[in-house]
């Protein structure tokens, strides 16, 4: 595995990453985008969401996204 990913869409290949504004800088901003990207591109690619933890509160609207998400 390159990355843990905060919650993972079963059957679907989603990766959602829930992230604070402290880890919106230099070397963990470069690495984040990297894997990221590795996953995107991968061989069998997956769909990457990342979320503001203040996006949390947006509650059903974010299962909305996830459910008109195809990979």
């Amino acid at each position: 595995p390159i990355s843990c990913a905060d919650f993972v869409v079963k059957g679907k290949r989603i990766a959602i990453y829930i992230d604070g504004a402290a880890f919106h800088a230099g070397a963990r901003l470069r690495r984040d985008k990297l894997i990221r990207a590795r996953l995107r591109l991968s061989s069998q690619p997956w769909v990457v969401m990342e979320w503001q933890a203040s996006d949390l509160s947006r509650g059903e609207a974010l299962f909305d996204t996830i459910n008109g998400t195809t990979t």
